[in-house]
């Protein structure tokens, strides 16, 4: 629980990506890197991240 390192998945499992995801970092089509740090939900709920991913992924 306390790991101190970096993983970096891919999963479409909502509940193993909840659990064990405490930053989320999209990458864009043309290679934009953005990371947020909030858990799985919160950057499903928030609507001004998800308009700023759809920005990145309409570009």
């Amino acid at each position: 629980k306390n790991f101190k390192e970096s993983i970096i998945f891919a999963s479409h499992d909502h509940e193993f990506i909840q659990t064990l995801a405490n930053h989320i970092i999209v990458l864009s089509k043309n290679g934009v890197i953005d990371r947020i740090d909030e858990t799985y939900d919160e950057f499903l709920e928030n609507e001004e991240v998800q308009a700023k991913v759809k920005e990145l992924w309409s570009q």
